[in-house]
């Protein structure tokens, strides 16, 4: 091989190099939506309808009131978007954001405010809108109940082909307990 040629061979390896470099992929091992700290991902790189956001199995199911807790979740399209929803959850120490964009490496804090009670709903979407949702609970809120009877109307019609029976309504009464706060 000429030395001519060995150049040529040469420039264009180097040039290559520089694209794939400056178009924002991480040269490090794997494919660029492998998590990972170093990796970043082009807007204009596909989805993989394969990878899917996972809710780490090992996060905590709980965080007390004024407290916080380290969430993890991975795979997916990077960047995620997370949205917290319940009351007073909170992705930041001021407890003014609900929601984070562009986060690439997969872990948030949850802080609980000390008026938080229920279940926080946690949701994760990636750049290919595929979503992945974990709940962490408050342990604090109460039961509730009402004292007396609610009554409901009850309407029933049987249908058969295009024949219509007579609607018959009943009243029934009945009794409320559940949970306050959206516990569980």
């Amino acid at each position: 091989m000429s030395k001519r040629n060995l150049l040529s061979i040469n420039l264009v390896a180097i040039i290559l190099v520089f694209l794939v470099q400056s178009s924002g992929f991480s040269t490090g091992p794997g494919p660029p939506d492998c998590p990972g700290p170093t990796s970043t991902i082009p807007s204009d790189v596909g989805c993989n309808p394969n990878w899917l956001i996972k809710w780490d199995p090992n996060n905590p199911h709980t965080v007390s009131p004024g407290g916080n807790v380290t969430l993890k979740f991975g795979e997916g399209n990077r960047p995620y978007n997370v949205t917290v929803t319940g009351n007073d959850f909170w992705l930041d120490q001021g407890h003014t954001v609900t929601t984070i964009n562009n986060n690439y490496n997969g872990t948030i804090t949850l802080y609980a405010g000390n008026n938080s009670c229920g279940s926080a709903e946690i949701k994760i979407t990636d750049r290919c809108s595929n979503e992945e949702t974990g709940y962490v609970r408050s342990p604090s809120g109460k039961w509730g109940s009402w004292s007396d009877p609610k009554i409901l109307t009850i309407c029933i019609a049987y249908k058969w082909g295009n024949t219509t029976g007579p609607e018959i309504c009943e009243d029934a009464a009945f009794k409320y307990q559940g949970s306050y706060g959206g516990g569980w």
